[in-house]
């Protein structure tokens, strides 16, 4: 689920790149400002849409979970946590039929969302799930399981 991009650095400054990520899916593209390290985004999940998440500022604590029903997945399920940083350049895929939570881990990070519908098509499509749905404790996402 992650395309690995890269960082060159010189004397005239950075390039950071994701050469790998095609975009001839994606259809927009919105980002998420989050100053408070407290504030969940969770759950929340798309029969058909596929989304892709980078950060370009600070980091980001990202959960998934592979829906076994779209009406009522297991509660059992169990997440898998990414770390995303602007540090490392990288994009996570969250397929269709998945959901997903995210935070802030670090104040004023910011977290691009690309997207393959329309805001239309988009919203005909969500599910949202409680944000306690699946267990985890949300204030250790420095633990993350895959990185």
């Amino acid at each position: 689920m992650i395309i690995q991009g890269g960082i060159h650095q010189d004397p005239r400054g950075k390039i950071i790149h994701i050469n790998d990520f095609d975009m001839e899916l994606v259809k927009r593209m919105y980002h998420f400002h989050q100053s408070d390290v407290s504030i969940i985004r969770a759950w929340q999940g798309h029969k058909n849409e596929m989304k892709w998440m980078h950060c370009i500022k600070g980091s980001y604590a990202v959960r998934i979970v592979e829906l076994d029903s779209i009406d009522k997945p297991s509660r059992s399920l169990l997440p898998k946590e990414y770390t995303l940083s602007s540090n490392n350049s990288q994009v996570l895929h969250i397929p269709p039929r998945h959901a997903n939570g995210f935070k802030a881990i670090e104040p004023n990070s910011i977290l691009i969302v690309f997207s393959n519908m329309n805001v239309e098509d988009s919203n005909s499509d969500l599910i949202r799930y409680d944000q306690e749905y699946w267990a985890g404790n949300w204030n250790e996402t420095h633990n993350a399981l895959t990185s």
